[in-house]
């Protein structure tokens, strides 16, 4: 596992072109996918620590990708931070394995910082 590979799995292009300016000069490794499907391609297929993922993206929702990476062994270990406009959507991501869920619709940098954190103290819980 390359702890230092955060992908990012959203069909939001600003909370994308957010994430990538914020981490582009850290030294952390991004990678994109606008789908379910193909993130869920990428996560199996690049060794990834840090996943940020809307709960709805096409092809597959943030939930079932989550959910399938949990339960595999050799992918459980990812910390995942799920975003959503709907606050009732928290107790549904953190019971499918997220680590952190985030609330859209408040300040994009709650996002980073959430990201930051796990990054910074190699979180494996919630933060």
């Amino acid at each position: 596992m390359d702890t230092t590979t955060l992908l990012i799995i959203s069909n939001d292009k600003a909370l994308t072109e957010k994430v990538r300016k914020e981490f582009s000069a850290t030294g952390i490794n991004l990678e994109y996918a606008e789908d379910g499907i193909s993130g869920l391609n990428k996560a199996r297929e690049k060794s990834v620590g840090y996943i940020i993922m809307d709960s709805e993206i096409p092809k597959c929702n943030g939930f079932i990708v989550c959910r399938l990476l949990m339960f595999d062994e050799k992918h459980k270990h990812l910390s995942i931070v799920i975003t959503s406009d709907d606050t009732a959507d928290e107790p549904l991501a953190l019971r499918v394995g997220a680590k952190v869920f985030v609330n859209k619709n408040t300040d994009p940098q709650n996002i980073i910082s959430q990201v930051r954190q796990m990054i910074t103290t190699g979180s494996r819980k919630n933060v």
